[in-house]
């Protein structure tokens, strides 16, 4: 055999190099324990001997030497942490780059190593994320991404399906709109009426059935046939109003009216209220409320145009009244009005009158005089309420008959002219 070379052991020992500004040396705790030296009585101890290495041992030994970030220094046993063996013992900043720290255990490695980017087993990171091998295609997909699949299916599924509703939501709507717009058929002998205006209408003031509920009544002991009353009078409406409820989508106004074959009109008075004062006092005789005049006269129009487009230009009843006084009458008025703001009063009632009567000329419908039979009466203020602005039970009932006798009978009507 040649000669063994002893050696000292520092040649395993290589200086270590100086390390590049900011560069990251993962710990590495998989490290050879030290060969143990074995001590004779009296003799010293042995020096630590290289080896000739295996074919097996000699791959791995060629690649650990040839790893120059290794820096070895002395070695120190960590402290018992564990039940069972020992602690393994562990070289001291033995750094070796093994997958930026993927060695490192969570909780134990990470306070000394806060610069060690720890991987946690299940764990998705951008870091990780980024260097974990792509599977290539056609191959078997992992747990993870076929759930994921799974899971992004489903959301596609229940996508498709709201989508899918709000579609059939939607056309289900169109075609109840367009229904409620359509006028719907009368049943065999069934009349059906509406009644819009202001307080009048509604009976304001009175404690009793208003006279649309009235006229129902008689219409159905003329022509012995059933009649459903719609009463939508709302006190203070003026005739801005009025044409606002009825090209208002889906309004109670806009369906009662496209469903009824007879419509009962009573709208103008309250159009004057801001110059009651004005007119009341005898300061106006008829100046002050000129554009408002116009605009109602503009508004009548344009109501009754609706009407007609709501009933899409079927026989349609439709009665429009006037009124006695567009403010107060009777007692109360005496009371409270000069003798010259009663006379602006009655002048202002009368022109009201005549253009609500031109109106309802102007659009086949019917106008309805209830100023001559309040004044024809012997006694105007017993047709009145207690404010003298309203009419009482015996006033409403004298309107439900004037309504009445202006009312064809049979009940028919002829389609507006180029409609």
């Amino acid at each position: 055999m040649g000669r063994r070379r002893v050696l000292d052991g520092r040649h395993l020992f290589p200086r270590p190099r100086r390390r590049a500004p900011g560069r990251l040396r993962p710990l590495h705790r998989h490290l050879r324990r030290p060969r143990a030296v074995h001590q004779h009585a009296g003799r010293q101890p042995a020096r630590p001997v290289r080896r000739q290495r295996g074919a097996r041992e000699g791959q791995r030994g060629a690649a650990r030497d040839a790893c120059p970030w290794q820096v070895h220094e002395r070695q120190r046993s960590l402290p018992h942490q564990h039940r069972g063996a020992a602690a393994p013992a562990r070289v001291g900043r033995a750094v070796h780059r093994r997958g930026e720290g993927r060695h490192l255990v969570p909780g134990r490695d990470l306070a000394r190593h806060a610069r060690v980017a720890v991987r946690r087993s299940g764990v998705r990171d951008g870091l990780s994320l980024a260097r974990e091998p792509t599977r290539a295609p056609g191959g078997p997909a992992s747990r993870n991404e076929a759930h994921e699949t799974g899971v992004i299916q489903t959301l596609r599924r229940l996508a498709i399906g709201l989508v899918v509703l709000l579609i059939v939501t939607a056309i289900s709507s169109a075609d109840t709109i367009s229904e409620v717009l359509r006028p719907q058929p009368q049943a065999a002998g069934q009349v059906r009426v509406v009644a819009l205006g202001d307080s009048v209408t509604s009976g304001h003031n009175c404690n009793c059935a208003a006279f649309p509920q009235m006229y129902g009544d008689l219409l159905h002991d003329r022509s012995d046939v059933p009649v459903l009353v719609n009463n939508l009078g709302v006190a203070g409406l003026d005739s801005n109003g009025l044409l606002q409820l009825l090209n208002q989508r889906n309004s109670p106004a806009e369906q009662a009216t496209a469903a009824a074959n007879v419509v009962l009109i009573t709208i103008g008075a309250n159009d004057f209220g801001d110059h009651h004062d004005d007119v009341t006092s005898g300061q106006c005789t008829g100046d002050c409320v000129s554009d408002e005049f116009e605009q109602l006269q503009v508004n009548l129009g344009k109501i009754l145009d609706r009407i007609h487009v709501l009933r899409a230009n079927l026989p349609t009843t439709i009665l429009m009244t006037g009124y006695w006084n567009v403010f107060k009458d009777g007692d109360v008025a005496k009371r409270q009005y000069t003798p010259s703001g009663r006379i602006a009063s009655d002048q202002l009632t009368v022109r009201t009158n005549a253009a609500i009567a031109a109106a309802a000329q102007a659009d086949d419908a019917t106008y309805v005089d209830i100023y001559t039979p309040f004044e024809d009466s012997t006694d105007i203020t017993s047709l009145l309420a207690s404010d003298g602005d309203h009419p009482n039970a015996a006033g409403h009932t004298l309107i439900a008959r004037t309504l009445l006798a202006a009312t064809p009978n049979p009940l028919t009507a002829s389609p507006r002219q180029g409609g």
